[in-house]
């Protein structure tokens, strides 16, 4: 990514129990928690992690939302790019 790890994080959600395809036990996902962006690992046999999960992804899109306001996200996103150029 673009991004710096402090200005992105990725949550790694495995929805297959830990279960790989065939029946095997494995990581699933697991095995990219090394990579610089990712912050934690989910998985759908733990429901109290998931649900908080959830509750936690549906207040950042409300903040989220808050912040557009009415604008689109490109507008939004320009208006923040010219207001912090300086001009001479």
């Amino acid at each position: 990514s673009a991004e710096r790890p402090d200005r992105l994080g990725v949550v790694l959600v495995d929805g297959r129990d830990g279960v790989a395809a065939g029946g095997c036990h494995g990581d699933g996902l697991r095995v990219c928690t090394d990579v610089p962006h990712v912050t934690t690992h989910l998985t759908a046999n733990d429901p109290v992690r998931m649900r908080e999960f959830a509750q936690s992804l549906s207040a950042e899109l409300k903040r989220r939302a808050e912040l557009l306001g009415l604008s689109s996200f490109a507008e939004w996103h320009t208006r923040r790019e010219v207001s912090g150029r300086i001009v001479a």
